[in-house]
């Protein structure tokens, strides 16, 4: 586009046109097919789960499914998650520890408890 430039609304235009065609081709790069089936089918296999739990009425009443599909894990991030840890020390380095309260240890920390 850089060697095309003839005036700003012309490059402006340019950039309209190519912008879709860049994206388009991230997605390809990116995208693939067996996380996108195994998602689906954890989400379908969600949704039939609910509606069993429902009854069957539960199938033909499209105002139930709304509930469902908004549910997401946002709910448990607003509300906070209860804290059942008191204390804890995470392993900040080589045989050093920090303590911590009232956290969740991250994934693959080493912690240690202390003693009652």
């Amino acid at each position: 586009m850089c060697e095309r430039f003839e005036s700003r609304s012309q490059y402006v235009l340019d950039a309209l046109r190519t912008v879709p065609f860049v994206i388009a081709s991230q997605v390809r790069r990116t995208f693939d097919i067996a996380v996108f089936l195994s998602e689906a089918s954890a989400l379908y296999i969600g949704l039939a789960a609910a509606s069993l739990a429902g009854g069957p009425g539960f199938l033909y009443d499209h105002s139930a499914f709304l509930p469902i599909a908004l549910d997401s894990p946002a709910g448990l991030e607003a509300e906070g998650l209860p804290y059942v840890i008191d204390s804890w020390e995470s392993m900040t380095g080589p045989a050093t520890w920090q303590k911590r309260q009232n956290e969740m240890p991250l994934q693959n920390e080493r912690v240690r408890f202390a003693e009652k």
